[in-house]
């Protein structure tokens, strides 16, 4: 009886850590291109840079169906109890030259991304995180038949007020 007790609880517990998890990564389908990115910045890749550096036929790309996956940089947390993605986030891009559904010369994908080094803000104070495992972070360029994340465009921030103290 205890050894079913205790299958039982084993699946039980199997079930909610399963559950938490994805069952496939994002990088299971598609047209995919390693990036490695040195440092945080924006980064831009134009259909020349597609052209001349990939295998993907840029010809044949719809640009609404780019997408860009990565993660922050920095260190993985040392303590396996702190909660952390366990796949790679969708960032939102802009890609001019869209609107059309070809990515033509003069198209281009502009996006944000964090290199392997960080900077952690802890109250007042900035504390400077070196990597120790690799110079880069690495993101990642899909092409596959979904529409992709895109940064938003705001017509007003509605910003009432605006003053500045200066240094002091």
């Amino acid at each position: 009886m205890r050894h079913f007790i205790a299958s039982f609880i084993l699946l039980i517990l199997s079930q909610v850590v399963i559950g938490q998890f994805k069952t496939t990564s994002v990088l299971a389908e598609g047209e995919i291109i390693k990036m490695a990115i040195p440092e945080t910045g924006i980064y831009t890749i134009s259909f020349q840079d597609l052209a001349d550096n990939t295998s993907i036929d840029v010809n044949s790309i719809d640009p609404r169906n780019i997408h860009i996956y990565g993660n922050q940089g920095g260190l993985l947390p040392l303590q396996n109890s702190i909660p952390r993605e366990d796949d790679l986030e969708e960032n939102a891009v802009y890609i001019e030259g869209e609107g059309d559904g070809s990515f033509d010369s003069g198209d281009y994908i502009l996006f944000y991304a964090e290199g392997a080094d960080r900077v952690v803000a802890t109250g007042f104070e900035l504390d400077f995180e070196k990597n120790i495992y690799d110079n880069n972070n690495y993101y990642f360029l899909k092409v596959d038949n979904n529409r992709g994340k895109r940064i938003t465009e705001s017509d007003n921030l509605n910003v009432t007020d605006y003053s500045s103290t200066g240094a002091r």
